[in-house]
């Protein structure tokens, strides 16, 4: 499903379509609210189709940006997935689990390799290096503005990781198991 929302960057004086803007290049982007009209049909859309593919997942309700972190930067981190999932579509974290995983990682922060094998389990597309490189940091972004959108800023931090070690106990439990085996 594509939603159009007039997302934009400004990279110096020149104002730039958001998905056309270079990752790697110096930009400010805005993300305004998505229009309510827009976010009904949105609804309606996805029930019908839930309805006639029972076999989709909540964690298959994703946006451009979990997909091609590398490439993407919509829907944004505007886009309301908390209360779609309160409606029932997509996936979303229990808070008490974020609390306990953030109290733990406020410790001890998992490594870089642990923390790209959590993001790839959950479904990103991430090489497992070790490294915090490029790559990583575009990936945290994707899952930041779809699970953190308060704070969007490419880093692996307790916050981040919680939210994902949460997500992963909810829907992969067995994933969490053998990662923290």
């Amino acid at each position: 499903i594509e939603l159009v929302n007039q997302t934009y960057c400004r990279k110096s004086e020149e104002i730039i379509p958001a998905d056309q803007v270079d990752q790697e290049a110096a930009r400010l982007c805005f993300y305004p609210d998505f229009a309510e009209t827009q976010l009904e049909m949105l609804i309606e859309l996805l029930d019908g189709i839930l309805k006639r593919h029972t076999s989709v997942k909540p964690t298959h309700i994703v946006g451009h940006s979990d997909i091609a972190p590398q490439r993407k930067i919509d829907p944004g981190p505007r886009f309301p997935w908390q209360r779609l999932y309160r409606l029932g579509y997509g996936a979303w974290y229990d808070d008490d689990a974020v609390f306990k995983y953030w109290e733990l990682f406020r410790q001890e922060l998992p490594d870089a390799l642990t923390l790209q094998t959590a993001l790839h389990d959950y479904g990103y597309k991430i090489d497992i290096n070790g490294e915090n490189d490029e790559q990583s940091q575009n990936v945290i972004r994707a899952f930041q503005m779809h699970f953190r959108p308060w704070e969007v800023d490419g880093e692996f931090d307790a916050e981040t990781a919680a939210c994902l070690f949460a997500l992963l106990e909810k829907y992969y439990p067995k994933k969490l198991d053998r990662l923290q085996s």
